[in-house]
């Protein structure tokens, strides 16, 4: 069994969930690391910046598991990915890859996630890069091969920076913002060609045995998140909407 953690594609790892139950049984757990935030998924649709780099790191891990699992006891022919919220999202698009070989996994578990959840993809990541950039200082964003230049000659830290700087400006425009962090739809990684929702209703995706659902508590620190920086630790009697929508009083 292969986990790919999941959140927003912009932070954790595979420590959020203990292997606990897993490994009372007899299953050989792997754990996949990915490029996560900017770094994994930050794109101008360019050869420079393509996007979806965070995919690939998945799918070249589980070619390194096909290659080498048999050393740890495992069995390349019988393997199952799963994941929850990004993760699984990600796992979905994987489905649907043109640059996943056959027989490259066997089996999915979806848990709080699916490509199609508007959140997790965009055809257009130009305008949450151009932010980016301009956060960060790059002097021409309307010239895609200087902000390029720009964005490839930042500091890993400057990168990240103005990417934390770009969600927090954009907190209020909906829960689980994550522009510069998507997956992206078309553009040169050829990762995914269409928009999901037309690779199923084309049926051009490959099908697996498949279990879906969501994890207890699904959500809850979206919600600690919501009391927290968005009411300020209270919760109003009366016009709580008021808050939302950017009102210092109720």
């Amino acid at each position: 069994m292969i986990y790919i953690h999941g959140n927003f594609l912009n932070d954790g790892n595979g420590l959020e969930a203990s292997p606990g139950f897993l490994m009372e049984k007899p299953i050989v757990l792997v754990s996949v690391k990915y490029r996560l935030g900017p770094f994994g998924f930050l794109s101008t649709m360019t050869d420079d910046i393509p996007g979806n780099a965070g995919v690939k790191d998945v799918i070249l891990a589980l070619e390194w598991v096909q290659e080498n699992i048999k050393h740890f006891g495992g069995d390349p022919g019988n393997v199952t990915i799963f994941g929850q919220v990004g993760g699984a999202a990600l796992i979905n698009v994987l489905t649907m890859s043109p640059l996943v070989r056959e027989g490259l996994f066997h089996r999915v578990i979806y848990q709080s996630g699916a490509a199609l959840t508007p959140l997790f993809i965009t055809s257009d990541p130009f305008p949450a890069t151009q932010e980016i950039a301009v956060l960060a200082g790059c002097p021409n964003i309307t010239n895609v091969t200087d902000l390029n230049d720009c964005l490839i000659d930042l500091t890993s830290t400057d990168l990240l920076k103005a990417y934390n700087d770009h969600l927090a400006k954009n907190f209020r425009s909906g829960i689980g913002y994550i522009g510069g962090s998507q997956i992206v739809i078309g553009g040169p990684s050829g990762v995914l060609p269409l928009h999901p929702g037309k690779i199923l209703a084309a049926k051009t995706f490959k099908t697996y045995p498949t279990m879906g659902g969501v994890p207890k508590n699904a959500g809850s620190h979206i919600v600690k998140n919501i009391y927290v920086n968005i009411f300020n630790e209270t919760i109003p009697d009366d016009d709580y909407y008021a808050i939302c929508n950017g009102k210092e009083e109720v």
